[in-house]
């Protein structure tokens, strides 16, 4: 089952570059300022487009310009430095997570955030939190991504926590995140068809200057869920590291893929969303640590997948209170 799982993984990313393009998520800074990203689909790099007034801009990410597929790009918004972030997957001679900064006219060079000659990445998904650097009192930008690696051992979820404090990148560190949450790799769960999934489902979001990420497993619908804490290391200058809370494990949901593509999640207001965005749309949400039951919305022309799920997520977010923490099974 790895090596099916691993070689379905790299047929998916080798495809990435012919797929259409995800739907582009934009930036809106405080100035009036929109961001876009878009993978050109030629050469396969990275093009940020920047839109002021009546002013429009293409702005090729310098260090996508090369023959690697990149794929995943996130944008993210530090309004404490001014400066945008691109966050993307790239599948070249090695396999890549990188990250690079824009400030002003000026581009980083690329920061590797995770890279593998042997392992392939997927799934990626990040956002920015901030810390105090230190008792001078600055603050620090900090990156949270997480994806999964699979490799001959199996699919393994990643959890990296890049540091910024002045604008320079001062720390970088990648933990699983079995190790995080305390869960390990234990085998005790019961056997459950998972469709045949390239890999389970993974997502972050804010908790407070804390991260909330929740993350499958193969062959079982249930999922772990651990908050994590950005630490800046006294004895060790400028260095952060994520300490992890004891992690807490779903019932299973009973969610499974139609074909290869994974089940997708997402959180919000702190309530967890499973979702296959087939044209028989199905999502179930964790209350009050149960799953709901799967509930079907059938798609086409007037209502799209990309549609509904905004409409998901607002509904979500109407919900109001957190009462969707999961329980030890």
């Amino acid at each position: 089952m790895k090596k099916r799982l691993v070689f379905a993984l790299a047929a998916l990313l080798l495809a990435a570059g012919t797929l259409p393009a995800a739907e582009v998520q934009p930036v809106l800074t405080p100035d009036g300022t929109v961001y876009t990203i878009a993978a050109n689909g030629e050469s396969h790099q990275l093009e940020v487009s920047r839109r002021k007034n009546e002013v429009r801009e293409t702005l090729v990410v310098p260090a996508t310009v090369n023959d690697a597929v990149e794929t995943d790009a996130r944008l993210l918004w530090d309004s404490a430095t001014s400066t945008l972030f691109v966050v993307w997957h790239s599948a070249g001679e090695q396999d890549a997570i990188l990250a690079a900064t824009l400030k002003g006219e000026t581009w980083s060079a690329p920061i590797e955030v995770s890279a593998s000659p042997a392992r392939h990445h997927a799934g990626l998904d990040a956002l920015l939190t901030h810390g105090r650097a230190g008792e001078e009192g600055g603050l620090a930008t900090l990156l949270h991504a997480v994806w999964w690696d699979a490799g001959e051992s199996g699919v393994v979820g990643q959890y990296g926590l890049i540091a910024f404090e002045g604008g320079e990148n001062v720390s970088s560190v990648v933990e699983p995140l079995d190790s995080l949450s305390g869960t390990g790799m234990s085998g005790s769960d019961e056997f459950e068809e998972d469709g045949g999934a390239v890999h389970p489902p993974l997502a972050l979001a804010y908790a407070d200057s804390s991260v909330d990420v929740v993350y499958g497993k193969q062959a079982s619908t249930k999922l772990t869920r651990v908050r994590i804490d950005p630490r800046r290391v006294a004895s060790e200058a400028r260095l952060w590291r994520p300490s992890g809370r004891t992690g807490v494990r779903t019932g299973p949901a009973r969610l499974v893929t139609a074909d290869s593509a994974p089940v997708q999640a997402f959180i919000s207001k702190g309530r967890v969303v499973l979702y296959r965005p087939d044209a028989q749309f199905r999502y179930v949400v964790l209350e009050n640590g149960v799953w709901s039951p799967e509930r079907m919305i059938q798609l086409d022309d007037k209502l799209t997948s990309e549609q509904l799920l905004r409409e998901l997520h607002r509904t979500v977010d109407d919900q109001g209170a957190d009462d969707t923490q999961g329980t030890e099974q």
